[in-house]
């Protein structure tokens, strides 16, 4: 039975879209799948400011400038992975 639901085609749900809203946005699906976030997002609200809201700050990040780490992060962080950091160690 359920090998069967394969190739029906149903609506994508809320919890879908959202899911894989990252996806939709970067373009990384199919586009049968795309298609289906699309049809959904024509008729749900809710999922559409999602969406919008998710594509907003994507493109807010995006323009964000780079920044450099401070000097001595890098060693601080494989430090602290290897267990030789301190959490009282301060931060310039």
């Amino acid at each position: 039975m359920r090998f069967f639901n394969l190739f029906k085609r149903r609506e994508a749900d809320c919890p879908e879209v959202r899911a894989a809203s990252s996806d939709f946005l970067e373009g990384d699906m199919g586009r049968r799948e795309r298609a289906r976030i699309a049809f959904h997002l024509e008729r749900c609200d809710l999922c559409r400011a999602f969406v919008n809201t998710l594509r907003a700050t994507v493109d807010l990040l995006r323009s964000a400038p780079a920044l450099e780490p401070p000097e001595g992060f890098e060693q601080r962080i494989r430090d602290s992975l290897r267990g030789g950091g301190s959490r009282d160690a301060q931060v310039p």
